[in-house]
């Protein structure tokens, strides 16, 4: 990166600057200047300076650069920028008006933010059509809408001009796509108005008049005429992860806390209470659990799904379970909890079932469910110590019932709560309430959990401090 003096108003933020014999120069007549050049969150692995400057960064205004080395990152020799989970640069940049998009309190140092869907790395300035050769893809093909009348995709061009689109599609049993419409070089989305149930697959080729391009990314859609509104989440097509992998077309090596995100769906005004979900695993990693939270992946669980055997990996079946009822504009996080091999997901669907759909676990005699066994359940407190409201975190295999006592210092009981029918998985209790006018107050608890199954009984106690 190349700053010449005089120079003014330069905004250099979140590059990973790599390979270079200097990373970052300038240049420029005698006592000349750089006003307002804000150079914050970048990261260079050298830190060689040209003679005529005096660091490896520059501006005006310097904040947040880091030096670092090949450790930082997962495969740099393959040109794999991710940030390992260790790295110094995650969660310690500053914040701007022009940093965004990141996921937590704070923004990573470098261009690429931990745990974000990953990117072609390089520049992005529009690299034209070559003359006398078939033209670059379509990019960010994206399944905008679905329902039962109406699949809206959008995609985006960025190439200079073209002659004109072709949308392809094919259904899951086919083995080749088939063209459904061409467009003009200048429309960039097609509503397909196609009804019949079933599984498809889109994809969008580009043409001039010296051939055709490779095809865009593909976007997975299921249609059902049963649903009347519906979200299709297309499990690969994710807008952030963490520690998932692609495989084919579905997502998998899924272990405890893993995730992948989707950012700000929107649910509109239709209340949603029910997910469908593609999934595949074996018997002897069954019984794991897959958590739906809104709006971060430690938000509140609207839904989980316990995995149950369906044969394999690649043995698909598709399983309904209930969520909590949802409107509005949420980022959407799937989160995988349990050991490692939790499963393979090819697609979810948030859909509208009027209630029909309830929280069930279906008996397997040839794979199943183990129980607790008698085991300690271990019982945490979160936040602890705390100003928001209190949360009873544990993980169980069966069905469970559960009680939570609130005790103050001279042990007088103020609260008690009861819940039941609690399925295996990732339990979280929310025992104070704002509908219920019942928050704590700031002073030292006693919390007692008491959890009976068929298997299992068990009481805990547990100190808690409210700020």
């Amino acid at each position: 990166i190349n700053i010449n003096t005089p120079s003014e108003n330069i905004l250099i933020y979140n590059n990973t600057l790599h390979k270079n014999k200097y990373s970052m120069g300038s240049y420029g007549p005698k006592n000349s200047k750089m006003i307002n050049v804000y150079t914050y969150n970048n990261l260079s692995d050298n830190d060689n300076k040209q003679s005529w400057n005096y660091d490896s960064f520059y501006g005006s205004i310097l904040d947040s650069n880091y030096m670092y080395n090949n450790l930082f990152f997962t495969d740099p020799i393959n040109n794999n920028y991710e940030l390992k989970p260790n790295s110094t640069a995650i969660n310690t940049g500053i914040k701007t008006v022009y940093t965004t998009d990141y996921i937590d309190n704070l923004p990573d140092k470098g261009a690429v933010e931990y745990g974000k869907k990953t990117f072609n790395y390089g520049s992005s300035i529009i690299l034209q059509n070559k003359d006398n050769q078939s033209p670059y893809s379509a990019s960010n093909f994206t399944l905008v809408k679905n329902t039962n009348d109406s699949t809206l995709f959008k995609w985006e061009y960025l190439h200079g001009i073209v002659d004109s689109f072709y949308l392809q599609r094919k259904m899951s049993t086919e083995l080749e796509f088939k063209t459904i419409m061409r467009t003009n070089s200048n429309t960039f989305f097609y509503n397909d108005t196609i009804t019949e149930t079933g599984e498809y697959r889109y994809q969008i080729i580009a043409k001039n008049k010296y051939g055709i391009s490779i095809p865009s990314n593909s976007v997975e859609v299921f249609k059902n005429n049963n649903i009347t509104n519906s979200i299709f989440l297309d499990a690969e097509n994710n807008d952030m992860q963490k520690g998932t992998t692609i495989i084919e077309e579905t997502i998998g090596y899924l272990d405890n806390k893993d995730w992948i995100a989707f950012k700000q769906i929107n649910f509109g005004d239709s209340i949603l209470d029910a997910c469908k979900i593609k999934f595949a695993v074996p018997c002897e990693n069954a019984w794991q659990n897959i958590q739906l939270r809104k709006d971060g992946f430690m938000g509140e669980i609207i839904g989980e799904y316990i995995t149950e055997n369906t044969g394999g990996w690649d043995k698909f079946e598709v399983k309904d379970f209930p969520i909590k009822p949802t409107s509005g504009i949420h980022d959407i996080y799937i989160k995988y909890r349990g050991k490692s091999g939790i499963g393979t997901v090819d697609w979810l669907q948030l859909y509208n079932s009027n209630g029909k759909i309830i929280k069930s676990i279906h008996q397997d005699l040839k794979c199943p469910q183990p129980n607790n066994n008698n085991e300690n359940i271990p019982i945490k407190l979160f936040p602890n110590p705390g100003v928001e409201l209190l949360r009873v975190g544990f993980e169980n295999k069966e069905i469970t019932r559960a009680k939570v006592e609130i005790f103050n210092t001279i042990g007088h009981k103020i609260s008690e709560q009861k819940f039941s029918d609690l399925y295996p998985g990732e339990i979280e209790l929310y025992v104070e309430s704002k509908e219920l006018d019942f928050e704590l107050n700031s002073s030292f608890y006693i919390i007692k959990v008491t959890i009976e199954n068929e298997n299992h009984n068990q009481e805990t106690s547990l100190k808690y401090i409210r700020l």
